[in-house]
């Protein structure tokens, strides 16, 4: 029996469940040894009863199973299983991760920098252009940007992240046939973004599974355990966009929120997270990146190699400013400070730096050699 089907069968037995799927194939290394295990071996990896070992025990190849794998393969979709090479690191790391997911797209190992950015359906034009802004600048940093595809803040993330170029995944409640996407108005986008290779819909229910209720708070935790954090840009009391806090905080992760105007019911969940303390705020994305603590990270191995200059190409005031420089991203004010010049000063000259290929910035005036 081959992994996927071995998944597959497994995860057919929803009373194993997804944390003890992680910890039998964490055990015996992949899901197809878990059938070639003795019984005492897979009754002492986890609280097994006999009749859960009896239902995994009866496990055959079936049409169901059959129809699954050919229904996917026919699309041109992967089914993605933990444990396997291709399952999302970030998620890989939760104490009870989605056994089985179905994708578009396979993950990359730069998708491990990822942040989810959701809030309000009915989101206000303030808080459209401020999760807009966010978007552009995250991926401009290296970021994926993580969302669940619904209206309001989700479809304006995904669709911020296409337009500047950047890496997006569309975290489903619903399965991945057209006719199931929702809601339907969706549909326009999720043609759109079909084609584009940087765009990855992702579920954990089979192909043709409609939307139901239930599914979308599920869904959220998937799209908090994409990420390194959670960045909410408007909640009102009860939006679900507070859920996926929660799900992000128990996992573990940051959880950042964008402050807004006190009395407006769109804005009362954020506000009153960071009231709590359950979010930090943010008004910049470096307050992002900086909270984090990942600037090595954001520099990573498929940048340019660093170029190589002669004296005379700089001139003395660029090689004094270029000497303070390191591969850890600095703030402007810090830089000037060093130097002992005025920041405008010192802005000019390392805007020249940024031109010649010497100096790479990110959002929020961090600078660091190239």
């Amino acid at each position: 029996m081959d992994d996927l089907t071995a998944a597959l069968l497994l995860n057919s037995v929803k009373e194993l469940g997804c944390r003890r799927f992680k910890e039998l194939v964490d055990a015996f290394g992949n899901p197809s040894s878990v059938f070639s295990a003795d019984d005492k071996q897979i009754k002492k990896v986890s609280q097994i009863s006999e009749i859960l070992l009896y239902k995994i025990r009866k496990l055959k190849i079936n049409d169901e199973i059959k129809q699954i794998i050919d229904k996917n393969s026919s699309q041109g979709f992967k089914i993605i299983y933990y444990g396997s090479e291709n399952y999302p690191e970030n998620l890989s790391e939760l104490y009870s991760p989605p056994s089985v997911l179905y994708s578009t797209n396979f993950f990359q190992k730069k998708d491990k920098m990822s942040i989810a950015v959701v809030g309000s359906r009915f989101a206000s034009k303030y808080a459209v252009l401020v999760t807009d802004e966010f978007v552009r600048k995250l991926t401009a940093a290296g970021f994926t940007i993580i969302s669940g595809f619904a209206i309001g803040i989700d479809i304006t993330a995904h669709t911020s992240a296409v337009e500047s170029g950047g890496r997006t995944v569309c975290v489903l409640g619903t399965g991945l046939d057209r006719k199931c996407i929702y809601p339907a108005e969706h549909k326009y986008y999720y043609d759109k973004f079909l084609k584009n290779e940087n765009v990855i819909f992702l579920s954990e229910y089979p192909p043709e599974t409609i939307a139901s209720k239930q599914n979308f708070p599920a869904r959220n935790r998937i799209v908090s355990g994409l990420s390194l954090g959670t960045l909410i840009t408007q909640a009102g009391k009860k939006s679900g966009a507070l859920i996926t806090a929660g799900m992000a905080l128990e996992q573990n992760r940051e959880v950042f929120a964008v402050p807004d105007r006190i009395g407006l019911i769109s804005s009362i969940g954020t506000n009153e997270l960071i009231k709590l303390g359950h979010a930090k705020l943010v008004q910049d994305v470096s307050d992002i990146i900086e909270e984090l603590n990942i600037y090595n990270n954001l520099l990573n191995n498929e940048q340019p190699l660093k170029p190589q200059y002669k004296k005379n190409e700089l001139s003395d005031i660029e090689e004094k400013v270029l000497s303070v420089l390191t591969d850890t991203p600095q703030k402007l004010s810090e830089i000037a400070e060093t130097l002992n010049m005025d920041e405008k000063n010192v802005n000019v000259i390392l805007m020249k730096l940024e031109i010649k290929n010497f100096v790479c910035q990110f959002p929020g005036h961090l600078f660091f050699k190239q």
